[in-house]
């Protein structure tokens, strides 16, 4: 199933925070964040063992994505593309924009239901593929938003959750998990099976199923000015009104003005991974 909850400011110092919980088969085995593709030596993901892909990442430009499996489309299906390669796909871009045109051109029918959320720090986008052959982007519009199997906002889970998620927006360094922790207990929040439990569970444990929360993550963006990532190593600062980063060096270039202030400020984007459901597992800093 897999929920993750997005606030999007443009005007913020952070406009884009995503944090989320994994859903799925206990059995199915993965390895945390890391830099585990020789071809794309610029992304930091999960790994899924079986098929080669991810479900959450970021990449060096500060491009985010992460994937969730619609309602009903649980699992592989024979003929189908794994949906861990269309996250790869979008990391594969310098900025939100032309990830979000590259993906809506791929063919819905090689793949199962998803929805997609991919960001930067000027613009964040869902596309949706509801089992057509054309997918659907569509921009997200500022303010926060919960996403799950339904389409965004929408189905009992953004009913029950979204105001309470709204209570609880994280704030100050968001490199501590502290910031986050009203988001991380709802999360991490358990409820009984009952008859709506499979729509409005956040925190989830089917035992005769062994499926249920795997793994969480937190990540934020922050605003172009202040971004500051790596690319083969080298500081890069994010130049997105051309759609490029640009690698820069020496006394006096953007970059070493970026390092200097790093002192201070927090300049590169966050990406934290609990290795377990968030009420059982802590939340670590993934290695650069």
């Amino acid at each position: 199933m897999c929920t993750y909850l997005i606030r999007f400011d443009p005007d913020h110092e952070w406009p884009f925070l995503i944090a989320g919980n994994r859903d799925e088969l206990r059995a199915r085995p993965a390895l945390p964040p890391g830099r585990h593709w020789d071809d794309r030596a610029d992304v930091r993901a999960g790994k899924d063992v079986l098929a080669g892909g991810t479900w959450c990442g970021l990449n060096d430009f500060g491009v985010a994505a992460a994937i969730l499996n619609k309602k009903q489309a649980l699992g592989p299906a024979p003929g189908k593309r794994s949906r861990g390669e269309v996250v790869l796909d979008a990391l594969d871009h310098a900025d939100a924009i032309d990830g979000a045109r590259a993906i809506g051109a791929l063919d819905g029918d090689a793949y199962r239901p998803f929805n997609l959320i991919l960001a930067d720090n000027r613009d964040a986008f869902w596309i949706a593929h509801d089992g057509d052959a054309t997918l659907q982007v569509r921009a997200i519009e500022p303010g926060l938003h919960l996403i799950s199997h339904n389409d965004l906002d929408m189905g009992p889970r953004a009913q029950t959750h979204l105001a309470r998620a709204m209570d609880a927006v994280p704030s100050g360094d968001f490199s501590d998990p502290a910031a986050w922790q009203g988001w991380i207990d709802l999360l991490s929040a358990r409820a009984g099976p009952d008859a709506a439990y499979w729509e409005t569970a956040l925190n989830v444990d089917v035992p005769e199923m062994d499926f249920g929360t795997v793994s969480s993550a937190l990540i934020a963006l922050p605003r172009a000015e202040l971004a500051l990532g790596r690319h083969d190593g080298v500081p890069v600062v994010a130049d997105k009104g051309s759609g490029n980063g640009s690698v820069a060096a020496g006394e006096g270039s953007v970059v070493a003005q970026a390092e200097a202030a790093s002192d201070t400020a927090q300049t590169a984007p966050v990406f934290l991974y609990a290795d377990g459901p968030g009420d059982r597992a802590p939340y670590q800093p993934v290695p650069d």
